[in-house]
Parts: structure tokens; C-alpha cells; sequence
């Protein structure tokens, strides 16, 4: 992994029809945004210093799209974690599914992570004026 450093990041975010607003959101505080679509590969470029750190939710990932790759990411100091920013832990089964935010940095992930608890206050409060509205 390499040291992540602030406005010179790159980060490889899905962006496909599941994302949610979070994940286009996201887009605007890195250097960088890329996505080459392989879940392994991108988490692996995380692990070789790459990538600063990738970004998949709305697509849950089964462990065996990223098992290797979360291997190759902690041998070499980075870390996984699941859309709530705790560490991903998930069972070795084909039905278990999570959404995966790859990082070299405990600081990214905990910027990134703070983006989503914010994103989902604004989805809250939005729905929440939308109750409002469609009640008066």
C-alpha cells in the first residue's frame, strides 16, 4: 500500500445502475476516480499502491470475488470494510454478499465512511421533506 495523501488520490469507485447517490457523490473529493470493473484487480492495486482505495457498493460482492485480493490487500497493510465502515467480516459461503471499500489508509477509509453516514442523513432528510410535502 502506499501512503494515502489528500487531493492526490485515486480511487476506483463502481458507478454502475445499483450504485447509490453515495457512491457518485464520493467521486467529488478524489484527485482521481477510475473503474476498471474486476473486483480482485482493483482491490489488489489498493494492496500494491495503485489505487489509494476501492469503492463498491450497491453491487454486493460474494467472498469469492474478493477473497485473494483481501488477502493480497492485508498482507500488505491495507484493509477491508463493509458500507458501515466496520471491517468486513462475512461468511465463506456463495449466498453471503457485501458491499466492500478497499483502502491502504485508516484515514481514507474513515473520510470515506464519514461521507456515508453524511450522505445518508441528507437521503433522510429529503425523504423526510417529502413526507412533509406530501402531507400538507
Amino acid at each position: 500500500v502506499r501512503e494515502w495523501r489528500e487531493r492526490s488520490d485515486t480511487l476506483s469507485v463502481y458507478l454502475g445502475p445499483e450504485a447509490p447517490d453515495a457512491a457518485f457523490e464520493l467521486t467529488r473529493f478524489p484527485r482521481r476516480v477510475r473503474g476498471l470493473g474486476a473486483a480482485a484487480l482493483e482491490i489488489s492495486l489498493v494492496g500494491a499502491g495503485a489505487l489509494d482505495g476501492y469503492v463498491q457498493w450497491g453491487n454486493p460482492l460474494r467472498c469469492t470475488d474478493l477473497a485473494a485480493a483481501a488477502l493480497i490487500l492485508r498482507e500488505a497493510g491495507g484493509e477491508l470494510y463493509d458500507y458501515a465502515g466496520a471491517v468486513l467480516d462475512m461468511p465463506l459461503n456463495s449466498s453471503a454478499r457485501r458491499d466492500v471499500t478497499a483502502t491502504g489508509s485508516a484515514a481514507l477509509a474513515s473520510i470515506i465512511h464519514e461521507h456515508v453516514r453524511a450522505s445518508r442523513a441528507a437521503e433522510a432528510d429529503r425523504r423526510g421533506h417529502r413526507i412533509r410535502r406530501a402531507r400538507a
